[in-house]
This record gives structure tokens, C-alpha cells and sequence, in this order.
């Protein structure tokens, strides 16, 4: 009798230290678990961070990219029937049209990609032709004849 009472009272001992210490390992992979997922959510904010200026900078290369095409475009030499023909379109462009020939004309011309047609009206000098793409400016753009731009 005396030997199944010791080794009840060891199985008692033993079994919840046993527990105890399963606890413990497992809590301790857990904690890790959770170390390496909040480093690995911090890791991920930061390549967020990297993407957000990447697709930033791609933004900007793509705007200097038409700028430089533009540019390009405008340097490039045209022939004489490439101003022939931006003349003749011109001459017989309608309304729908107008501005598209007229665009081409000026660019065949001049080189300038963007530019702008003013008309004197009365005091003013009111926006006529601007390209399309050109949100920045509105159709009611009117210049003083004391604006700087009105004497050039």
C-alpha cells in the first residue's frame, strides 16, 4: 500500500507541473508568434510607405516623359508637305475640327506644344483657342489691359 500511495502522489505532483510547464512552452511560442506578426506588419507598412512613393514617382516620370515627348515632337524638323497639308486642313477645317488643325498648324509652325489664342474685345483681351487637355483654365479668362501679358 505504501508503494501505491507514493506513486499516486508523484503522478499528482507530476501530472500538473507537466501541464504547467506545456503551458508555458506553448505560451512562449505564442508570444513569439505574435512578435514576428506585429514586426512583420511594421515591415509591411514600410513597404507601403516605398510602394506609395514609387507609384508617386512613377506619376512624376510619366508627366516628364510627355513633357520630353513634347519637346521632341516640337524639335523634331517637319516637311514641307506636312505644313502643306497642316495648311490645306487648316483652310478647310469646320467648327468640330477647328481647334485640332489649328493645334497642329501652330505646332508645325512654331515648336510650341501648349499655347493659347487671345481676341481683343472691346478693352479686354478674352481666351479664345486653348488646348483641350487644359483644365487649369476656364472659359471666362479675361486680361486687363494693365496685365503685363495684355503689352506683350
Amino acid at each position: 500500500m505504501s508503494e501505491d500511495m507514493y506513486a499516486y502522489i508523484a503522478r499528482a505532483a507530476a501530472e500538473p507541473v507537466g501541464w504547467t510547464c506545456l503551458a508555458l512552452l506553448l505560451g512562449h511560442i505564442r508570444s513569439g508568434q505574435i512578435a514576428a506578426t506585429a514586426e512583420l506588419q511594421a515591415q509591411l507598412a514600410e513597404r507601403s510607405q516605398h510602394c506609395d512613393a514609387v507609384a508617386d514617382l512613377c506619376v512624376d516620370l510619366r508627366r516628364r516623359i510627355d513633357v520630353l515627348e513634347r519637346h521632341i515632337a516640337a524639335e523634331a524638323h517637319s516637311s514641307n508637305v506636312d505644313l502643306a497639308e497642316a495648311m490645306s486642313k487648316l483652310q478647310r477645317a469646320g467648327w468640330d475640327d477647328f481647334v485640332e488643325c489649328l493645334t497642329r498648324f501652330v505646332v508645325l509652325m512654331t515648336g510650341a506644344p501648349e499655347f493659347t489664342i487671345h481676341v481683343l474685345d472691346a478693352v479686354y483681351l478674352k481666351l479664345a483657342v486653348h488646348p483641350v487637355d487644359d483644365h487649369r483654365l476656364g472659359a471666362d479668362v479675361t486680361i486687363a489691359p494693365d496685365d503685363p501679358i495684355f503689352a506683350a
